[in-house]
């Protein structure tokens, strides 16, 4: 790919090369000012604002990152949370394993760096979550100093402008990639570099339908000029999900009460609470065993069609079967256990983590 002579500021002896410099022109006029996370910028803001958008749409992500800034407005406010807290306003935002990890860097901040971001990569890296793509953009967004990132949006101007053929999947790709990064990454006005090449991603060189004519890159764009924009990048075909079939008692007394079960600290939505899930051939009779229930004291049972529910390497086939019981019978507290009001699980105003399948199985049930 041709190159520019580069543009120096004389001032600072730094350079943006033409691609850095299409960019910064282009977010300057162009790009977003006014996300939540653009305002009052600070290391905390950046962070948290980047963790929560790891393969989640902006718009999903704004509502969470305000009412988490309401709810711990430092990071001091964050390491004193418990993990069920974290976990609770989570809800619904998917891969917990970031909340938790969330959580952990607070911690380590708030006691090793005394509340302060380190300002090195390496030290960035260290910390739980953190990835070299998202320590890149905590350096560069609210630090002032040259960061290099890599996230879906960037990985995709990048593949198409230097038109990498590779799978996206692949290590030599994710290398080539990298090197491309560093290279265009300025050492002046990183900040502004790093906020348009994710923005011109974002809303111009989309995933699907690019508007490439009004691209500032298109003149150079390797995809644009053999008009294979839509093709790159590209990633292997998707292999068929195993699926694992489960049950899901939702369990629900005269009060409007369901019950939930605290789950393990590994595997599947670590440490979240959930309506008891168990394999394809368990009983009634056995889960209510488990919850010193007779099955006398049932008052109604219904099953509902199986709802399948994505992971990333597979998928869960979800049949809930609708209990509801005497409220006389049921015990009130348990480590393991525990009665939920429907009502507040409705109203997203719970003090517990929820996958965003307990909640449809407890909130568009028949027995709500």
């Amino acid at each position: 790919m041709p190159e520019d002579l580069h543009w120096i500021d004389l001032k600072t002896g730094g350079y943006l090369d033409w691609f850095a410099r299409k960019i910064n022109t282009w977010q300057k006029a162009h790009g977003r000012h006014d996300l939540p996370w653009q305002q009052n910028i600070s290391a905390y803001r950046v962070w948290l604002s980047e963790i929560m958008l790891q393969q989640t749409q902006v718009e999903t992500v704004k509502p969470y990152f305000l009412r988490f800034l309401e709810k711990y407005p430092k990071i001091s406010n964050l390491a004193r949370a418990s993990t069920d807290d974290v976990l609770a306003l989570w809800t619904g935002l998917g891969y917990y394993n970031r909340a938790r990890n969330l959580h952990k860097t607070s911690i380590i901040i708030h006691k090793d760096y005394q509340g302060a971001f380190p300002s090195c990569l390496h030290r960035l890296t260290e910390l739980p979550g953190i990835g070299r793509s998202t320590a890149g953009a905590i350096l560069a967004l609210s630090m002032g100093k040259r960061g290099v990132i890599l996230d879906g949006n960037v990985k995709r101007v990048l593949s198409r402008f230097h038109f990498i053929e590779g799978y996206l999947e692949e290590r030599a790709t994710t290398d080539e990639l990298w090197r491309h990064a560093d290279r265009h990454t300025p050492a002046i006005e990183t900040n502004v570099y790093a906020q348009g090449i994710m923005d011109l991603g974002a809303t111009i060189c989309t995933r699907s339908a690019p508007a490439c004519s009004e691209c500032p890159l298109i003149d150079r764009c390797g995809a644009h000029l053999r008009n294979v924009a839509t093709q790159i990048p590209r990633r292997k075909p998707k292999r068929k999900k195993p699926v694992k079939d489960s049950l899901f008692f939702i369990i629900c007394n005269e009060d409007n009460e369901v019950i939930v079960e605290k789950r393990e600290e590994s595997g599947v939505w670590a440490g979240l609470w959930s309506p008891p899930e168990r394999c394809k051939d368990y009983s009634l009779g056995k889960i209510l065993g488990e919850l010193n229930l007779h099955e006398d004291t049932v008052l109604h049972k219904t099953t509902e069609r199986p709802i399948k529910h994505s992971f990333t390497h597979f998928q869960i086939q979800a049949t809930p079967i609708y209990v509801r019981v005497r409220s006389t019978d049921c015990s009130r507290q348990g480590a393991r256990f525990r009665w939920i009001n429907s009502d507040m699980i409705k109203k997203e105003k719970v003090d517990i983590g929820m996958s965003a399948l307990a909640l449809k199985l407890i909130n568009d049930g028949p027995l709500g």
